[in-house]
């Protein structure tokens, strides 16, 4: 596993995990936190799949999109994601059916807001 924070958007501050497997089924959010929901020992498959999660303290209103790059991929592997947001942050995680160590880089996009 691997853990980062970044502070490019300083003062916001951006947690980023990644973890080998599929490890999580559901999200739970309120108005003090969230909760990633983990999925049993036997389903996580890590030799072939890879969870990134990520979250943010900040009570601000903003779009986002998350990208991830592969090592020798043309095409992304499929997977699924979910996140969720309170007036405390915003949190999520996102699973791909390919091994962590494929995954050269996550981004997080700060995208224009529509008017």
């Amino acid at each position: 596993a691997q853990k980062q924070t970044s502070d490019v958007l300083s003062p916001l501050r951006v947690h980023f995990e990644s973890q080998r497997g599929n490890l999580y089924s559901g999200t739970g959010f309120s108005q003090k936190g969230f909760e990633l929901q983990e999925r049993p020992q036997e389903e996580h498959d890590p030799d072939s799949q890879l969870t990134v999660s990520w979250y943010f303290h900040a009570s601000i209103d903003l779009k986002h999109r998350l990208e991830f790059f592969y090592k020798d991929q043309l095409k992304a592997p499929g997977g699924n994601s979910t996140s969720g947001s309170s007036t405390w942050g915003h949190a999520g995680y996102a699973t791909r059916k390919t091994p962590l160590k494929s995954l050269v880089s996550g981004w997080l996009k700060i995208l224009p807001k529509p008017e």
